[in-house]
């Protein structure tokens, strides 16, 4: 099972899982999507070994992609670098005016022109670990399963629920892998991964009762490894609402349009990645009508945010009706 994929639930530990398999006696890489957690991933290596040591590299994922993959094995062609912008439909090829090369062609451009990136891989790490997986979509997505044919180890992180930003898009490349976890974890052992459910199945940071809250009402499986309770409270009185909302220790967290509410306030899917002692969860119309018995049957991408929103506390979590705050809080 050196082909490993760590289905990993909210708060359950998963980066800690990829910094205690890394040794000072392997060439390992860590790869990653968003700068934060990138530049994250590299603190806590130096708090574990109280040096950077030279045999961990850390990447974010376009960083490895161009500098390490693409660039490296392009002597030929001038490199002008990446080009983020979206590319205009009839773009036919993988380059701008600029010879810039277009961000979401990128996987696309090195699984075509057969660029020998595995062996490049394989000559210079023992370990390829990527932390968020669930972040690459696309192209960069089938990328992710040649990794596969590796001869070394490949370890992957992340939790399917928590997809919801993405690292690229092509027109409908993939779009509904994401919308189906079955399909999603069939894609990872039809192309050699053991998918693994049970490893980092309980969360550090929810209670037991918040998980049951995600496992029953959600619909997606989670445990605990915190016993203790917390409390689970809808929130309609009118003096109860005008307190959590003046409360900044309470993170109030909106379906969308969060700035144009007053306090500690963002959306659903942006709290990705944070924890907070206390979460209030603003429920917009449509999860109103079907709270709290049947949010499972909500649109995936709403389902994967309110399940963000929700696994965020670390303590208490409560909702309000979002036509229940006060006028007096928003700009």
């Amino acid at each position: 099972m050196d082909k490993l994929m760590l289905h990993a639930v909210a708060g359950s530990g998963k980066t800690t899982h990829i910094l205690n398999d890394l040794s000072t006696e392997k060439r390992s890489a860590v790869i990653t999507y968003t700068v934060a957690n990138k530049e994250s991933l590299k603190k806590k290596i130096v708090n574990k070994f109280s040096y950077p040591p030279e045999n961990i590299r850390v990447f974010g994922l376009f960083e490895f992609l161009y500098g390490f993959c693409f660039r490296p094995l392009q002597i030929n062609r001038t490199n002008n670098g990446i080009c983020f912008d979206r590319p205009p439909y009839y773009l036919k090829g993988y380059f701008n005016d600029n010879s810039q090369i277009y961000s979401n062609q990128l996987s696309r451009f090195i699984m075509r022109e057969e660029l020998n990136y595995l062996n490049r891989i394989e000559k210079y790490f023992d370990h390829l670990y990527i932390d968020e997986v669930q972040d690459l979509h696309s192209d960069d997505f089938d990328w992710l399963m040649t990794l596969s044919n590796l001869k070394i180890p490949v370890t992957l992180v992340g939790d399917f629920y928590q997809s919801t930003f993405a690292t690229s898009r092509r027109g409908n490349k993939s779009a509904t892998l994401f919308s189906n976890y079955t399909a999603y974890k069939r894609k990872f052992e039809n192309n050699g991964y053991h998918f693994d459910e049970s490893t980092l199945n309980k969360s550090y940071r929810c209670s037991r009762n918040i998980s049951e809250f995600v496992t029953s009402n959600l619909g997606i499986d989670m445990d605990s490894h915190n016993l203790k309770e917390s409390e689970i409270e809808v929130i309609d009185e009118k003096e109860e609402i005008v307190s959590i909302m003046n409360n900044n220790n309470i993170k109030k967290l909106f379906y969308n349009k969060s700035s144009t509410y007053l306090g500690n306030c963002d959306n659903w899917g942006n709290s990705k990645g944070q924890q907070f002692n206390d979460v209030c969860v603003i429920l917009n119309p449509a999860t109103l009508k079907i709270f709290p018995d049947k949010l499972y049957d909500l649109a995936p991408t709403t389902l994967k945010k309110l399940y963000v929103a929700c696994t965020r506390s670390k303590n208490n979590l409560y909702f309000i009706n979002q036509e229940l705050v006060p006028k007096t809080f928003i700009k």
